[in-house]
């Protein structure tokens, strides 16, 4: 197994999978086709905008990977992204780099909490799930930073195979993702991808961890291994009431004001 991190080390140079092309669409909007849920319905109510926004890039010395913000202050990512607890990361929103400190982090379960030096109260956090929604198959979709597009983010989607997985070496919980992406690409690793959230209907329940690698390049069977959000919810700090912005046209597509019929 490999860890999805890009560890840049002198001389190595990953690749990334092909994307398959998708045309532009609104991923607030329900639409069922032949019995099939297309593409564009995978974040249910949250945009896709939304989830880059909150998805930082993140560099500690030779490393780099993603992460998602999920307090106005706190950034959670993966443990082997970042050197030692209490050491310094840079945190690249867009447009903006800010200094973060490891504040907690788990290396046998792979999270890491980063608490901002300066809050992006313009930037709404993601919200977490400590349970995988009951369903068959339910798909996610992730935004990351793969090192070789050279700082630009990449989309990646697929579906949850087995939400209550398990490490056959330490015992803990993972999810097993499944990712066409990753099975139709060429490289063993998602370089840059490790931290970056599963989003499933509008919340995060886990982030990317590792690929099952095969001999040759590629991911094995398109699988992906993730670090569930039950392994460090209770570590976050209690969120604060969201500042609700006045309405606006529109607003009844605005995360912060639609609520799902389901809800």
């Amino acid at each position: 197994d490999q860890d999805t991190t890009h560890a840049a080390r002198q001389g190595e140079i990953p690749r990334l999978w092909a994307l398959g092309s998708r045309p532009p669409v609104d991923h607030r909007v329900t639409i069922e086709t032949n019995n099939r849920v297309p593409h564009y319905t995978i974040m249910n109510e949250l945009s896709l905008e939304y989830v880059k926004a909150a998805c930082p890039l993140i560099r500690s010395r030779d490393v780099q990977g993603t992460g998602y913000l999920v307090r106005p202050d706190r950034v959670v990512t993966c443990a082997h992204v970042t050197p030692t607890l209490h050491a310094k990361v840079s945190v690249e929103f867009t447009g903006t780099t800010i200094t973060g400190m490891v504040e907690a982090l788990d290396e046998t379960e792979d999270w890491a909490i980063v608490r901002l030096d300066a809050p992006r109260v313009a930037i709404p956090p993601l919200r977490c799930a400590p349970t995988v929604p009951v369903s068959t198959a339910p798909s996610w979709v992730s935004f990351g930073f793969p090192a070789v597009a050279g700082g630009q983010g990449i989309v990646i989607e697929g579906h949850v195979r087995d939400p209550h997985a398990r490490d056959a070496s330490t015992g803990r919980s993972l999810i097993q993702l499944y990712s066409p992406d990753a099975a139709a690409g060429m490289g063993p690793r998602l370089h840059g991808f490790s931290g970056a959230p599963v989003v499933c209907r509008g919340k995060v329940i886990g982030h990317l961890r590792r690929v099952v690698s095969q001999p040759g390049g590629g991911s094995q069977l398109g699988l992906i291994f993730a670090c569930p959000a039950s392994s460090y919810v209770q570590v976050l700090p209690t969120a604060a009431e969201p500042l609700l912005r006045p309405p606006s046209p529109g607003s009844g597509y605005d995360p912060i004001w639609y609520v799902h019929r389901d809800q």
